[in-house]
Order: structure tokens, then sequence, then C-alpha cells
């Protein structure tokens, strides 16, 4: 799992400046910091992803190729069995 580097006391203490209380100033920063913290996609987070992507794109062009391939074969066998006159 991802570390987010947070400084959470910094963040708190700007808050506070701000004008929140010091109870205030900790939830907010703490909430932050955990719903934040669970939801950031990593580099290699985005790295697998990518792969994943590339992956895909390969596959399709190969299928995308064979159905080419085929609908020239299907084009090719009815111009056989039926020639134009």
């Amino acid at each position: 799992m991802a570390v987010l580097a947070f400084d959470t006391l910094k963040a708190a203490n700007r808050l506070k400046e701000a004008g929140f209380d010091d109870k205030q100033a900790q939830e907010l920063v703490s909430t932050f910091a955990e719903g934040v913290g669970e939801n950031i996609a990593t580099k290699h987070d985005i790295e697998r992803l990518e792969s994943k992507i590339e992956a895909l794109g390969q596959k399709m062009t190969i299928k995308l190729g064979s159905l080419m391939v085929a609908g020239v074969a299907f084009l090719a066998l009815l111009d056989r069995l039926f020639p134009p006159a």
C-alpha cells in the first residue's frame, strides 16, 4: 500500500493560524490524511495500469487484424462461389 507523505502537524498548525481551534484542526487533518491516503495512485499503480492498457491495445490490434483477414477471405470465397456475370 502507498504511503502518503503528509505533514499533519504542519497542516494542523496552519489551520490553527487560519482560525480553527486545536480540536477542529486535528480532526480535519486526521480525516484528510486517512481519506486521501487510501485513494492516492502511486507511480507503480500508474505504471501497472499503463502496461495493462498497452497489452489490451496489442490484443485488440491482433483481433482486428484477424477479423480483417477473415473478412477478406470470406469476400474471396463469395467471389469464387458467385462470380460476376
